[in-house]
C-alpha cells in the first residue's frame, strides 16, 4: 500500500531537521574570539542599574544608559535635519565598514546639574551649539544643525534617564554631542548625511580628588594646527594620547611619577628657545594665569585659531570681570607663564583645577620644575570654582546662564 504523507508534514519534518542541524553545528563550532569579543562589547554597553551607583565616588568614567537621542542630516531628505529621535541603549544605527573614513568627525561635551530642589539644567548649551556647527562647517558639513534640535536632544537624553543624574552638588550629567558622516564615500569628501549622537552618562570630578594641585608638563609637540585647534575635532586629540604616553615614560625615567597631563605651544614659535615659545592650551583645556598687583588679580588666556574657544574659560572670564577683576586675551609666552602667582586649566570636564606644578626641558633638553602658589590651592581659582558651581548647581545666576530641561 504506498501512503502519501502530506506536504504540511514533510515541510515541518525538514524544518526539525535543518533546526536540529543548525543546534549541531552550534554545539560543535564555538563562537570565533572576534564573535566573542563582541558579545563582551555588548555586555558592557548595558545600562547600569542607577540603585547600584556610588554616586559621591563616582569617578570621571563612561556608564551606558537605558536611552539616547539621535537627530540626522540627511541629503535624500534635501539636507534637511530630523530628529531628535529617542533611541534604546542597544539600537545601532551605523557599522565602520559603512562610514566615510576621512575624518568627518566631531563632538561636543557639556553637563547638568540638579538643584537644591531636584530639577536639572542645562548650563549654556547655547555655546556649545555653537561651537558645534563652528566645527560641522570646518569638517565640511555645510548644513547647520538647528538650535531647537541640538537643545532638544540635550534635554531628551536627561529626562530619559532621570535616575542617573546625580544627586546636587555630588556630581553631574556629563553629555557629549558626537557627529560622524555615516555613509561611504570614495574620493576625499564629505557624503552629505551626518549623525548625531547625543549621550549622558552619571560622572565624578575628572581628577577624583577634586580642588587640589596637579603637576603638568610642557609638551614638545603641537596639539593642534592653526584652524584645527578652534574646532572640536576629534583629530586634535588621538595624537596627543600617545605623546602622553611617551612623556611621562621620559618623566618616569627622571623619577617624576605625579604628572597629570600635557601643556602645549603655538606652531608660530616651534622654533624659538623653549621660554620664548607662545603658550596655547592644556591636551583637554584652557589655561588661565593670574598675576596680582596691589592685590587685584589680572587673569590672562591665550586666544589664537589654534586654541578652542572654550565655554567653561569663557564663563571663568566672564566671572572675574564681574567680581571687577582685570582679564587679557593675549599671547603668554613660557616665561610669562613661569612668573604667574596662579595657573589653572579649565574646561567641561575638569572646571577649573589649580596648576601646582610645571615641568619642562630647557633648550639643552634638561627637565625643570616651575611651582606655582607653593603648590597650594590659590585663593583666585578657589572663589571661581565655588563661584562657577554655585551657578551651576543652582544659586544666583545673574548672567542666565542655566536652561532648565
Amino acid at each position: 500500500m504506498n501512503l502519501r504523507i502530506p506536504e504540511q508534514i514533510i515541510r515541518n519534518t525538514e524544518k526539525i531537521f535543518h533546526s536540529s542541524l543548525r543546534k549541531q553545528s552550534t554545539i560543535v563550532k564555538p563562537p570565533s574570539e572576534v564573535r566573542q569579543v563582541l558579545k563582551l562589547w555588548d555586555k558592557a554597553a548595558e545600562p547600569v542599574d542607577p540603585k547600584t551607583l556610588d554616586f559621591p565616588n563616582l569617578g570621571f568614567k563612561h556608564r551606558a544608559v537605558p536611552h539616547w537621542a539621535l537627530t540626522i542630516l540627511s541629503k535624500d531628505l534635501g539636507d534637511k535635519w530630523v530628529g531628535p529621535e529617542k533611541m534604546a541603549w542597544d539600537e545601532k544605527v551605523i557599522d565602520i565598514h559603512n562610514t566615510n573614513p576621512y575624518g568627518v568627525h566631531g563632538f561636543e561635551g557639556t553637563k547638568c546639574y540638579r538643584d537644591a530642589k531636584g530639577n536639572v539644567n542645562l548650563f549654556r548649551p547655547d555655546e556649545n551649539w555653537k561651537r558645534f556647527n563652528s566645527t560641522l562647517s570646518f569638517t565640511g558639513v555645510n548644513t547647520p544643525l538647528p538650535k531647537d534640535l541640538f537643545i532638544d536632544g540635550l534635554k531628551m537624553v536627561a529626562r530619559e534617564n532621570p535616575d542617573h543624574v546625580p544627586p546636587h552638588k555630588v556630581g553631574s550629567g556629563y553629555m557629549q554631542i558626537k557627529f560622524i558622516d555615516p555613509t561611504p564615500f570614495l574620493g576625499v569628501d564629505t557624503s552629505g548625511d551626518c549623525l548625531v549622537s547625543t549621550m549622558i552618562t552619571p560622572a565624578g570630578h575628572y581628577f577624583p580628588n577634586g580642588l587640589e594641585p596637579v603637576h603638568m608638563v610642557l609638551s614638545d609637540n603641537l596639539r593642534a594646527l592653526q584652524g584645527t585647534g578652534s574646532n572640536k575635532v576629534a583629530g586634535n586629540y588621538a595624537p596627543t594620547i600617545l605623546q602622553k604616553r611617551n612623556l611621562l615614560s621620559r618623566l618616569n625615567d627622571q623619577g617624576i611619577h605625579d604628572v597629570r597631563d600635557l601643556l602645549y605651544t603655538s606652531v608660530e614659535t616651534t622654533n624659538a628657545p623653549v621660554l620664548a615659545r607662545n603658550i596655547t592650551e592644556f591636551r583637554a583645556g584652557n589655561l588661565i594665569a593670574v598675576y596680582i598687583e596691589n592685590g587685584i588679580p589680572t587673569l590672562v588666556s591665550p586666544e589664537s585659531d589654534e586654541v578652542l574657544p572654550g565655554i567653561t574659560r569663557n564663563s571663568l572670564l566672564e566671572l572675574a570681570m564681574y567680581k571687577g577683576w582685570n582679564v587679557s586675551r593675549d599671547k603668554l609666552t613660557v616665561q610669562d607663564l613661569l612668573e604667574a602667582d596662579e595657573v589653572m586649566a579649565t574646561g567641561t570636564a575638569v572646571v577649573t583645577t589649580p596648576v601646582g606644578k610645571l615641568t619642562y626641558r630647557d633648550d639643552n633638553g634638561k627637565f625643570k620644575t616651575a611651582v606655582f602658589n607653593n603648590n597650594e590651592v590659590g585663593s583666585i581659582a578657589k572663589e571661581l570654582y565655588d563661584s562657577l558651581i554655585d551657578i551651576q548647581t543652582g544659586g544666583p545666576d545673574p548672567f542666565g546662564w542655566r536652561l532648565p530641561i
